[in-house]
Order: C-alpha cells, then structure tokens, then sequence
C-alpha cells in the first residue's frame, strides 16, 4: 500500500512541478515541432504554473503533509516525491512574486500615456499599485471567480448592434448609487473586443477578459463587450467588418448607457488586440474632408499586428493555419487580402493620408515576455515600425515579465 502511495505522491508531485516550470519559461513546447500538438497545452500549464503559483503552492504542501503522514515517504520514491514538491514550490513563489512585482510596470506605463481627460464629470485617477498588505488584495488573488469581487457591477447582456445573430454585445456599468458623484451622464467608453484566434471556440464576450472589464466598469466606466462572426463559417474581413460596425453602434448609442460618445477606447485580447488594432487605425468618420478617428485610445493585449507574418518570427505554421481557417484565399495567391488586415501594414503608409486613420490615437500594447502562442516579437515590430514612421509617437508598450498569453484571464497579481 505505501508503494502505491509513493508512486501516486511522485507522480502528482512531477504534475504540479511541470506546471511551475511552465510557468517560469518561454514557450515549453513551441519550439518543438514534434510537439506542437501541445501548443494550446502550453498555454494552460503555463497559466497555471504563473497566474495561479499561489494556488498551485498550497497543493504540495498539504499534499506533502497527508501523504507523509500515510507513510508515502517511507519508500525512496516517496522521498523523491517530497523533494520534488520542494523545489516545485520553491519555483511557485518565485513565479508568485514575479507577478507581483511587474504589475509596476504597467503602473508606471500608465502615467506616460497622455490621453485627454474622459469628462470633468468622472475623475479618474491615477492608477495605484496593489497593496500586498491589505486583505482585499489576498481576496481577490485567492478568488478566481471575477464577477464576485464586483457586486456592484451590472451587466446588460445580449443588445443588439446590427442584423446578424453574433451581433451581440453585453454593457457592463456601476450602479449609480456607487458612483463617486452619483448618476453621471458622460463617462468614459471602453469597446472591448474578445479573442480566441478568430475562430469558433468557447472564449466569447461572456468569458473573456473578466477581470479587465469588471474592473474597468467598478471604476465608473462604461464597458461594451462585443461578439462578433467566427471562422471558419465566416472568413475575414467578416470579423473586423462587425468589429468597426460596433465602433459605429456604440458613438451612437452610448449616451443612451450615460457614456461618452467623444471617448471612446477599444481594447481586446490576442485576436481581439488584432481586431482593436486594425479598428483604431481604419474606423473614421468623415467631416469636412477630414478623416477623424472613431476610438481615442487603443489598448492591445497580446495582439497579432501582421498576417504576412513578414519578419518570419512565427514558431508555428500561422499564415497555413490562416489560410485554412480564417482568410478567403492563400498569402501566395492573394496577398492584398492579408495585408488589408494588417494593423502593422497600415503604419507604412504615412505619405498616403487616406489609409493612415489612427496614428495619432494612443496605444498602449501589453505583452508577456513568456507568451508561447503569440510571439512578443509581433509588438516589438509594430512599436519598431511605429516609432520609425508615424510623426506622433504615443505608444507605450509594456512587457509584463514571466506573463504567458492570457495572463489577465484569471484574478492574479498580473
């Protein structure tokens, strides 16, 4: 029986440590084509190991006491179960504490980014670190369940923004009596795009990025999550098509929600940073022969800026993954059509002022450095590129150490 034991205690103790060292590392299976099944598996593993170390790190513990207590350890495999879970842990919170400490970066990234003040009405401050002291913050790290953490955060869900049946967007938006002044007719606009690499996959407007929303929304901002159609039913420029069409719904019916139709921010995550991207540089309205952008500021999470994939940086076959799934025709073939998608192919194009629409609206672009589905190396081109091209150089760009794709789907310190 105690062998069993052992065996059992080595074996989840190897799980838990492949985790924490997913979690500690850059892309565990991306650079291994005999393993690139377990592309989206690096992923979880790799979340778990970083986002949720805290959690993981109380498992061996416990774990090591009861099954050191069934007499698990008095086999060597049992003793070598217990010194894996040692170092396992030793590398859960040193990835715990790797999380906290980058959540100054995007503090202090925050204050560079000069966007106009949303409306006198809804003071926003400026944005103040977490307190590792204050029991509100364990709370919310130890709670993985977002919407609990905001019980004053309403959300209206399934209103429609056009004729299709994915034109769906939800509005998230706090109870009035919690405002700091009380009901207020102009306050800020976020339009948040979700990802899911433009397929059709259970990430949707209802589950992702939670913790950005809610929070934003616990703030006094308006908040319009979007769905929009999905390959491979529907092809691109589908997907950016429904994207600026909910640009054009919300300018014109935010008020209705007491938002701000002059201030507009679009935000999304992995493809949804992509469709945000591409939205803020081509969504306009025309006056007096004056193309002005539709959105004031774009945050892109973990985005995609580039389908030719030009500067060869993809660990994966993505454009053959694109032209199975997502695009009407090959890059070979049909070029053009992958190039119209491209936020980065837009940045190119300074002399010709007809196709530079959102140059002057303020990026931020955040990336984490262990991202294994979408390489960082996409953002630093796009910033590259910006910085060299356009005039007006407002864009920041965060790196957020040891975060991998999808490091805000869950209530970590990131």
């Amino acid at each position: 029986m105690s062998f069993l034991l052992s065996v059992w205690f080595l074996l989840q103790s190897l799980v838990i440590g492949l985790c924490a060292y997913a979690g500690c590392v850059k892309g565990l299976f991306s650079r291994h084509p005999s393993l690139l099944r377990l592309w989206m598996g690096q992923m979880v593993v790799g979340l778990l190991g970083s986002e949720l170390a805290l959690h993981l790190f109380i498992y061996p513990l416990i774990s090591m006491f009861v099954f050191t207590m069934l007499g698990a350890t008095d086999t060597w495999l049992g003793v070598l179960g217990w010194w894996v879970s040692v170092v396992t842990m030793v590398v859960l919170l040193h990835n715990f504490l790797k999380g906290l400490v980058s959540t100054h970066e995007i503090m202090s990234a925050a204050k560079q980014l000069h966007v106009p003040p949303p409306t006198p009405a809804l003071p926003i401050g400026s944005p103040v670190p977490p307190n590792a002291l204050s029991f509100s913050f364990w709370t919310r790290i130890l709670g993985v369940v977002t919407q609990t953490h905001y019980p004053h955060v309403r959300r209206a869900r399934d209103v429609s923004y056009g004729t299709h049946a994915m034109h769906k967007l939800d509005v998230l938006y706090l109870d009035d009596a919690h405002l700091p002044h009380g009901r207020q007719t102009k306050r800020p606009v976020v339009l948040y795009v979700h990802g899911g690499g433009w397929q059709e996959v259970p990430s949707t407007k209802g589950n992702h990025g939670l913790p950005f929303v809610y929070h934003m929304a616990n703030q006094g901002w308006i908040i319009f999550t979007v769905d929009y159609r999905l390959s491979p039913t529907h092809k691109m420029p589908a997907h950016i098509d429904d994207v600026k069409l909910a640009v054009t719904w919300v300018k014109q019916n935010a008020h209705k929600y007491s938002g701000d139709p002059n201030f507009v921010t679009i935000a999304g995550g992995s493809a949804g940073g992509h469709l945000a991207s591409l939205a803020a540089l081509t969504s306009f309205t025309e006056k007096q022969d004056e193309r002005i952008p539709n959105t004031q500021c774009c945050v892109s999470i973990y985005g995609v800026y580039d389908f030719t994939d030009r500067n060869n940086i993809w660990t994966v076959k993505f454009v053959p993954m694109l032209e199975k799934l997502i695009m009407t025709d090959t890059l070979q073939r049909n070029p053009q059509i992958y190039k119209d998608v491209s936020p980065l192919e837009y940045l190119h194009c300074e002399e010709d002022r007809h196709k530079v629409l959102g140059v002057h609206v303020p990026f931020l672009l955040t990336h984490g450095t262990h991202d294994g589905i979408v390489p960082i190396q996409e953002a630093y081109h796009f910033r590259k590129t910006w910085n060299e091209v356009v005039r007006d150089k407002k864009l920041i760009m965060v790196e957020f150490p040891g975060g991998h794709h999808a490091f805000d789907a869950l209530q970590s310190p990131r």
